[in-house]
This record gives structure tokens, sequence and C-alpha cells, in this order.
């Protein structure tokens, strides 16, 4: 099955112990905050209802944590670092953080599962995430070799987070 083969081929050797491909595995417990939606009409936010990746689980289902994502982002400098073959080659990795789409407009630009963005020069790789109550961004900057992440439980900009962060 799909959750068990990420398990076992990427996130164990990665040692990303508390993340999981299918958020439904943690819904209901004290590891997932409660998820809060948008700022209403009268200011307040009311709560969301549990949220099921169901057949979509591979494209948004996963739940994790700030270390975790450190964690991913670690391995990921270390793989370009290195160039070897750590879960995958490094150059597979340099191929997915490479620009593969720009929209017309040049504003939005993607790899093969990444986000990438230029800023005074500097290049950022990223991805986010987002369900009914949570986001997230992971933002790396390969060069220095820092990650800022963000994770929140109501539905605001995560990536706005990491940004500022880095800044």
């Amino acid at each position: 099955p799909y959750a068990e083969y990420v398990r076992e081929n990427i996130l164990t050797p990665l040692g990303m112990t508390s993340t999981t491909p299918e958020i439904g595995d943690v819904q209901g417990t004290d590891k997932l905050a409660t998820g809060y939606s948008a700022v209403r009409r009268d200011g307040r936010r009311v709560e969301v209802e549990p949220f099921e990746g169901g057949g979509m689980a591979p494209a948004m289902g996963f739940a994790s944590t700030v270390e975790d994502l450190a964690k991913f982002a670690s391995w990921q400098f270390r793989l370009l670092e290195t160039g070897e073959r750590e879960i995958l080659d490094a150059n597979t990795l340099r191929e997915m953080q490479r620009v593969h789409y720009m929209d017309p407009g040049w504003e939005t630009t993607w790899g093969l599962g990444f986000s990438l963005r230029r800023r005074d020069g500097v290049t950022f790789v990223g991805h986010g995430g987002s369900c009914p109550g949570h986001q997230t961004s992971l933002q790396m900057e390969n060069g220095d070799k820092i990650a800022t992440i963000a994770m929140t439980n109501a539905m605001v900009s995560a990536g706005s987070f990491t940004q500022r962060a880095h800044e």
C-alpha cells in the first residue's frame, strides 16, 4: 500500500518519525492541532471539520511536524552537497528543483514538486501545504543552507511567515 511504501522507503530512512502520509492517521489525536477557518466577517475564526485526503492523499494528505520538515530540508542540503544517492540520486533532486514551468506573467515558477522564486538574486525552493484549517510552508535557500518552516492551524498565508523568518 502507498502509505506503507512511503513510510518504509522515505520517512523511516530520513528519521521522520512524526510524519504520516495520511492525515487521517492523526485526526482527533493530540498530534494534530485543531484547525480554524479564515477570519469571518464578524472577526471570529471557527473550528473546521477534520479533513480526509482519501484517494488524493498522495497529493495532499501528509501531516508532519516542524522538526521532521527540518530533517527533510537537511537531507536535501546534504544530498546536494555530497552528490551521493540517498533515497534518490542527487541529480534527480537537482532536476526537481530546476524551473520546469513558468506562468505567462512570470510570477510563478515550478520545478517537479517544488515552487521556485527569486528575490534579490537569491533562489528559494519550497513547497506549501494546505487543507481546511491548516497551512504549511517550507522554504529553502540552498546556497546558504537555510530552511524556514511555518505551520499554522488557521487559514492564513504560511508562506508569508517563512519569508519573514528568512529575512
